[in-house]
């Protein structure tokens, strides 16, 4: 009889599921990516001054409804780690889904991770700029009182 251990197996797919998170990957050619320069954009790191996976989902979630953009999150957790490893990936978008924010946080550090990122289901130009967006983020964490932490 073969045993098979179900745990290791969920942790590779949490893995799976939370690195494929932010929807920014198309069909689009490599060209594509290039002309209309598909991607990250920026990125912060900021101190939020408590551990925690949700942390401060309850400011992300205003902050996207202040702002017009969708909220969905993808949580992970990893039993094998000492202490268990907790992992939240919260994910704004705007309306046209070419927009998106991405929040990363856990129970192993108060730093937070934010990244803006733009592409296209249509492999075409991004029909908004992501910068307003990202001026906003960035107010948000500087209003909020996080301090911004250097790479």
């Amino acid at each position: 009889m073969i045993r098979t251990h179900i745990g290791p197996v969920l942790a590779l797919l949490m893995i799976a599921l939370t690195s494929t998170a932010v929807a920014t990957e198309t069909v689009c050619s490599k060209s594509a990516y290039k002309r209309y320069n598909y991607g990250q954009k920026a990125s912060l790191r900021f101190d939020v001054g408590r551990l925690g996976p949700e942390s401060i989902t309850n400011e992300v979630k205003d902050f996207a409804a202040r702002n017009g953009l969708s909220y969905s999150s993808v949580g992970g957790h990893d039993p094998y780690k000492a202490p268990p490893l907790e992992t939240l990936d919260q994910i704004l978008q705007d309306t046209s889904i070419a927009i998106s924010l991405s929040i990363k946080t856990s129970n192993r550090s108060t730093i937070a991770t934010a990244t803006v990122e733009t592409f296209s289901f249509s492999c075409g130009p991004t029909t908004k700029d992501w910068q307003p967006y990202w001026r906003a983020f960035t107010t948000f964490v500087r209003t909020s009182g996080y301090r911004p932490v250097a790479d």
